[in-house]
């Protein structure tokens, strides 16, 4: 990452480390995923995932959060950088329109408005969450 910009893996990491309070924990493999638990015995929800390439692909949030939960996320995210959500079989993130964004297009100028959208999506499972436990 460095290669990029220098300095972009410590952003990065830095990143990684302010969404912890929240719940977020990275997941390395192929890729760095960021990843935040909804409880109870539901899959982890990925927040997005960085590739080795740079590109930041949000896809996989839709994977595991409801519908209206994930697309508001996007949604939050997309108005946060400046850009749009590309509908489609997997909806994601674009700044232009056609690809996902990369990383150093995003932090660190973005990071407090990315990790706004963390945490209203955190508060949005907890709700979804809450409100499930009362119907039962």
């Amino acid at each position: 990452m460095d290669a990029r910009r220098p300095g972009l893996s410590s952003e990065i990491r830095k990143f990684a480390a302010s969404l912890e309070p929240l719940g977020v924990w990275v997941d390395q493999k192929r890729s760095l995923n960021l990843k935040v638990e909804q409880g109870g015995d539901h899959n982890p929800i990925n927040l997005g995932y960085i590739q080795r390439n740079g590109q930041v692909q949000t896809n996989a949030v839709e994977w595991f959060a409801p519908e209206p939960i994930a697309m508001a996320y996007l949604e939050r995210l997309a108005s946060a950088i400046g850009g749009s959500v590309i509908r489609g079989q997997h909806h994601f993130v674009s700044l232009d329109g056609k690809a996902p964004p990369r990383i150093e297009q995003i932090l660190p100028a973005h990071a407090e408005t990315w990790r706004d959208a963390v945490r209203a999506l955190v508060s949005d499972v907890a709700a979804a969450r809450s409100a499930a436990t009362e119907l039962r």
